[in-house]
């Protein structure tokens, strides 16, 4: 928005970000700084893309779901600028990790064009590095957009 102001105004337009979007900026940067959350981040995205992309795979899941009694669970595709998909889609993966794993298993062990992607999946998902990552991001990120949407609010008070 900043960018499009300038360009069609004035390059010594002032632009001021609100408190959510400087905390979601802060947020992103310090992420992006670390590379195991990087790639735990990406490994994110390519695993609900690779379930979410085929109906067999998703049917799949939420069978496994089913066997494992877990509440059918739907995959969230993280966004690379909003932190609350991002809550969302850890906390998705979170509640459905073992079914994952078993998803992802069965397919690896189906010998078939998706098997390579799904052992990779599995491989960078089952490490502890990873799972650590991932189970820890997902109260830091619950809080984060907690704080995210109370400084969105009107009655947000900042003299204090």
């Amino acid at each position: 928005v900043a960018a499009k102001f300038r360009a069609l105004f004035n390059l010594a337009i002032l632009f001021i970000h609100c408190r959510a979007h400087a905390l979601q900026l802060a947020v992103i940067s310090a992420a992006d700084s670390i590379p195991d959350i990087c790639k735990s981040l990406s490994t994110l995205k390519s695993l609900v893309n690779f379930i979410n992309r085929s109906s067999v795979r998703l049917t799949l899941f939420e069978d496994i779901q089913s066997i494992f009694r877990n509440n059918h669970i739907k995959l969230i595709q993280p966004g690379d600028t909003r932190w609350f998909s991002n809550s969302l889609a850890v906390r998705s993966v979170v509640h459905s990790y073992q079914s994952l794993l078993a998803t992802l298993e069965n397919i690896y062990n189906e010998n078939n064009e998706d098997s390579a992607e799904a052992l990779g999946l599995y491989n960078i998902l089952s490490n502890e590095a990873t799972a650590f990552i991932i189970h820890t991001l997902q109260p830091i990120l619950d809080t984060l957009a907690v704080l995210s949407k109370c400084i969105q609010t009107k009655s947000a008070d900042f003299k204090q």
